[in-house]
């Protein structure tokens, strides 16, 4: 369970079972309620190494998103697998909703999904995702981007993703697979994009409302 050392308010992720922990909906820790846990400030205090999971449970779902603030502090979150290919909102983040993700790396990660599939987040809805930068394979049914899988009314800045995407359906892009009235400014995406259906490209796959690049 993460601790507040410096009683700033921020839970500190210190190694693969705090993830573990924070991924895990039926325990709580110090909080008396999971909304209250999927809505805290959270940051880590060094790199994690998630090779000893197999297949690595995703951060919030489409029922109980992460609400809450992730600060990746400059460190690295190396060596994620997951394997869902019947699942969807598969990521490290499956679902966000009015969160903040910064300042996060990912390197070596291998994701194989549903719908809404990504290294970072699979379904981010009114998230703020600042400086991250993700290296990663992913391969997805529909909606599979390098960082988020499909992202609505959401804000990237500064965020950069390589590797493979992959998708044997419809909207795929190096950084975002689809987007609806979003805001990306200051990214980019060195990717090898791939699909069998509609909508592929090598920064954003699908395009809806009014979204400013």
């Amino acid at each position: 369970v993460p601790t507040d050392s410096d009683d700033d308010g921020v839970l500190e992720i210190a190694g693969i079972g705090e993830i573990n922990w924070l991924a895990n909906n039926n325990e709580l820790g110090p909080f008396t309620s999971l909304a209250d846990k999927l809505a805290g400030d959270y940051a880590l205090s060094g790199n994690v190494d998630m090779s000893d999971n197999a297949d690595v449970e995703p951060i919030g779902t489409s029922v109980n998103p992460f609400k809450g603030t992730f600060d990746g502090a400059g460190h690295t979150i190396s060596n994620i697998t997951i394997n869902r290919s019947s699942e969807g909102n598969i990521a490290f983040f499956g679902s966000t909703e009015d969160a903040t993700i910064q300042n996060v790396t990912i390197t070596n990660c291998a994701v194989i999904g549903g719908s809404k599939v990504a290294a970072l987040i699979g379904n981010a809805l009114r998230t703020n995702i600042d400086s991250c930068s993700v290296n990663a394979t992913v391969s997805a049914v529909s909606n599979a981007g390098g960082l988020v899988g499909y992202a609505k009314s959401t804000t990237i800045t500064y965020s950069n993703m390589s590797g493979t995407v992959s998708c044997s359906g419809n909207n795929a892009g190096g950084l975002v697979g689809s987007v609806d009235t979003c805001t990306i400014s200051g990214s980019c995406a060195k990717a090898a994009v791939s699909g069998a259906g509609k909508y592929h490209a090598g920064f954003v796959g699908y395009q809806t409302g009014t979204t400013e690049i």
